[in-house]
């Protein structure tokens, strides 16, 4: 379960949004890691959306799609947990409004267009 069909290099966010490498070169398509996972795996199975719960007792997370509008319960036999995508501001003011964070590829390609 994720929101974007990618996963990102977040460190290399820096050198795509300067223009030492490409943005490409910092993605990788999800769907290819899902095929060779299912290669391996008796199963494997990618969802573009939000995880909003987990009950660890049923092995169920709930997930939401469609900007809140769609619900799945989807079971799972073992569960990875990943960093999540919103960026900490430390509560310093004005830091939400005027900083550039660099958690999304469109963030990086948001600050490449900036310092063109």
């Amino acid at each position: 379960v994720s929101p974007r069909p990618h996963f990102l290099y977040t460190p290399l966010l820096a050198s795509s949004s300067v223009g030492t490498i490409t943005l490409r070169s910092a993605c990788e398509p999800l769907r290819a890691l899902v095929e060779r996972a299912a290669e391996t795996a008796t199963s494997a199975t990618f969802v573009r959306a939000d995880a909003r719960e987990i009950d660890t007792v049923r092995k169920t997370v709930l997930a939401t799609t469609d900007s809140h509008r769609t619900r799945l319960e989807l079971s799972y036999d073992k569960l990875v947990i990943a960093v999540g995508s919103q960026p900490n501001t430390f509560n310093i003011p004005g830091s939400k409004d005027h900083a550039l964070f660099l958690k999304e590829a469109e963030d990086s390609a948001k600050l490449h267009a900036r310092l063109r």
